[in-house]
C-alpha cells in the first residue's frame, strides 16, 4: 500500500504530563478503551548508508504477531507538520527484504542497493502507543497517538514522549486546530525531527543543524490572489516558527529575540496588506494573537536596545565613562529578570497553541467575497494596494508632528509595514515600487531612533530608582542627559527636513557625541 502520510508531531515539554494526556477525553470518546500496543522497531541501512543518502528510511516493526516492513521518504517537516510518502508490506519474518516493494515506485531504488542481504540494523525504537481516532467538526478523521519509550543506539538512549496527530481523511486545518487545542491544555512543543532523524543524530550519523537553509517563497503575480494568499501567510508563519525554535535553543541571545520579533511583525504586515480580503472578525483574531505573542518580548527588546546605546556611549566617551559599571549591571539585571519569566513560559509551550491556531486559520481562510472578484491576480492587487499605502504614508509624513510621540510612532509603523511587504513580495511588485525599499528603510530607521530615545527616557528613571546607588544615579543621569539632547537634535533635524519625500535625512555625524 502506498500513501501520503500527513501528521503533526508534538513533544511533551514536561514528561510528567504524559499521564495527564492519556486522561484526555479524546482518548475515551466513543465505545471501548483506546488502542494500546507495544512497538519494537528496528531501522536498517547498508554499511555505507546508501538508503539515507537516497533520502529513504527502511524499518521493520513488530505489531502483535505481525512484522510490517516500511519504507519512507524524508518528505517535508515544517512547523512539526510532517508530509511524506510511505510504503508498507507485511513480511513473514523480521529479516529485511526488498522484494515485496518491487512493484512500487521505490522498488527500483531498493533494487539498485542490492537486496536484503546488504541491509544491516543501525538502531531501534521501543515504545508504548496509546491511540484513538477523533472526528473533527468538519468530519475529518485524525488518529491521535501518544508514544512513550526510547530510541536506542548501542549504549545510548533518548526518551520518546510525544503525540502524533495523523490525518486519516479530511483537512490539514483540522489536524492543526486539534494540535492547537491540545497545546492549550498540555505543555507541548512542535517536533520537527522524526524518530528516525533523532536516532540518526543520537548515533552520530547526522548532525544537528545549527542554521537551516532559508525558506524560499515562490509567488507568481499572474496567479489568482485567493490561491496565493494562504501560501504567503503560511510561509510567514513558518518563518516565525523557525525563529521561535531558535529562541528555545538560544533564549539569552538578543539577536535571536530580535529576529523572532521581526518575523512576527513581518507576518502582521502581510496580514494588514491583505486585510480587505479577509472577514473583519477573522482578521482581528489573527492580528490579536500575533500582537499578544510579540508583546511578551517588548520590554526585553527595549532593554537590549538601551544596552547597545549605553555601550556605544561608553566607547565614545572613554575618559568620562571608563569605569562605568553600575548602569551596565542594572540593565543586565533587567534582562535576567525578563529571562526568568520568558524562558520557562516559552519552554513549556506558551507559543505552540497560538502558532498552530494561526496555521489552522490560514489553511482554511474565509474570504470577503463582496470586495474582490475571484479572477483578481496577486500582481494586480499587490501593486495597487502598495501604491495606496505609499500615498497614505507620504501624506502622513507631510503633516506629522515630531513632538508628538504617537504621531511619530504611527508613521514609523506605516513605514515598517511597507518595508516588510516590499521584502516579502518584491517579485510581484513593479520595478519602481521595489526601488522604494531603501528610502522607506531609511525613513523608518530614522523615526525608530526618535522612538527609541523616548522609550529610553521612560525606562531609565525606573531602572535607576529600582537599583538605586550613587554610581548608578550618576551614570543614569549622564545617559538621560545625553538622550534628552539627542531627542532635541533629532526632532529639530526632522522638522527642518520634514517636507522632503520620505522625511528625516538626519545629519551624518553621530549625535551621541
Amino acid at each position: 500500500m502506498e500513501e501520503q502520510e500527513i501528521e503533526l508531531k508534538l513533544k511533551l515539554a514536561n514528561v510528567s504530563a504524559f499521564c495527564d494526556v492519556l486522561e484526555d477525553p479524546l482518548f475515551s470518546q466513543g465505545d471501548g478503551e483506546p488502542a494500546k500496543a507495544e512497538y519494537e522497531t528496528i531501522y536498517y541501512d547498508t554499511a555505507d548508508h546508501t538508503l539515507r543518502e537516497r533520502g529513504l528510511a527502511y524499518r521493520i516493526r513488530k505489531e502483535g504477531d505481525r512484522f510490517i516492513a516500511t519504507v519512507k521518504d524524508w518528505g517535508s517537516h515544517e512547523g512539526g507538520l510532517h508530509i511524506r510518502h510511505e510504503w508498507n508490506r507485511v513480511i513473514d519474518s523480521p529479516v529485511p527484504v526488498t522484494e515485496p516493494f518491487s512493484d512500487l515506485p521505490v522498488g527500483a531504488v531498493l533494487q539498485e542497493i542490492g537486496g536484503g542481504a546488504s541491509l544491516i540494523p543501525i538502531f531501534s525504537t521501543v515504545f508504548t502507543r496509546t491511540a484513538a481516532v477523533w472526528e473533527a467538526a468538519d468530519g475529518s478523521l485524525i488518529e491521535v497517538a501518544a508514544d512513550n519509550g526510547y530510541i536506542i543506539s548501542g549504549e545510548k538512549r533518548e526518551r520518546i514522549c510525544e503525540l502524533e496527530l495523523e490525518l486519516k481523511g479530511g483537512s490539514v486545518a483540522a489536524v492543526l486546530q486539534l494540535g492547537a487545542e491540545l497545546a492549550g491544555r498540555y505543555p507541548l512543543l512542535v517536533e520537527n525531527k522524526s524518530k528516525y532523524l533523532r536516532a540518526l543524530i543520537l548515533s552520530g550519523l547526522a548532525e544537528e543543524k545549527e542554521e537551516e537553509e532559508e525558506l524560499q517563497g515562490n509567488w507568481h503575480k499572474k496567479n489568482l490572489l485567493r490561491d496565493e494568499v494562504p501560501s504567503i501567510l503560511i510561509f510567514g508563519l513558518q518563518e516565525i516558527m523557525r525563529a521561535h525554535d531558535k529562541y528555545l535553543q538560544l533564549p539569552g541571545d538578543s539577536k535571536v529575540v530580535h529576529r523572532l520579533r521581526v518575523k512576527i511583525r513581518q507576518l502582521r504586515s502581510l496580514l494588514s496588506f491583505f486585510k480587505p480580503l479577509l472577514k473583519s472578525e477573522q482578521y482581528s483574531i489573527m492580528q490579536e494573537k500575533l500582537k499578544t505573542l510579540a508583546a511578551q518580548f517588548s520590554y526585553r527588546r527595549e532593554i537590549d536596545v538601551l544596552i547597545d546605546e549605553w555601550q556605544a556611549m561608553m566607547q565614545a566617551h572613554p575618559a568620562l565613562l571608563s569605569e562605568a559599571a553600575a548602569l551596565s549591571k542594572a540593565l543586565k539585571n533587567e534582562v535576567d529578570s525578563e529571562n526568568r519569566v520568558l524562558i520557562p513560559l516559552f519552554s513549556r509551550g506558551y507559543g505552540t497553541p497560538i502558532l498552530l491556531g494561526l496555521w489552522a486559520r490560514f489553511a482554511a481562510l474565509s474570504w470577503n467575497e463582496e470586495e474582490y472578484p475571484e479572477e483578481l491576480t496577486l500582481g494586480k492587487y499587490s501593486t495597487a494596494r502598495f501604491e495606496d499605502g505609499l500615498k497614505r504614508m507620504e501624506k502622513a509624513a507631510e503633516t506629522v508632528d515630531m513632538a508628538d510621540h504617537q504621531s511619530v510612532h504611527a508613521l514609523r509603523i506605516q513605514g515598517k509595514k511597507l518595508r516588510y511587504v516590499l521584502t516579502c513580495l518584491a517579485d510581484v511588485l513593479k520595478k519602481d515600487q521595489r526601488k522604494m525599499l531603501a528610502p522607506i528603510k531609511k525613513m523608518q530607521s530614522d523615526l525608530g531612533r526618535i522612538c527609541d530615545v523616548r522609550r529610553h527616557l521612560a525606562i531609565l528613571p525606573d531602572v535607576t530608582t529600582k537599583y538605586s546607588s550613587r554610581s548608578l544615579l550618576y551614570e543614569g543621569g549622564i545617559m538621560i542627559g545625553v538622550q534628552l539632547g539627542l531627542e532635541k537634535q533629532l526632532v529639530k533635524s526632522s522638522n527642518r527636513h520634514g517636507q522632503q519625500r520620505f522625511l528625516l535625512p538626519l545629519p551624518e555625524k553621530d549625535l551621541r557625541q
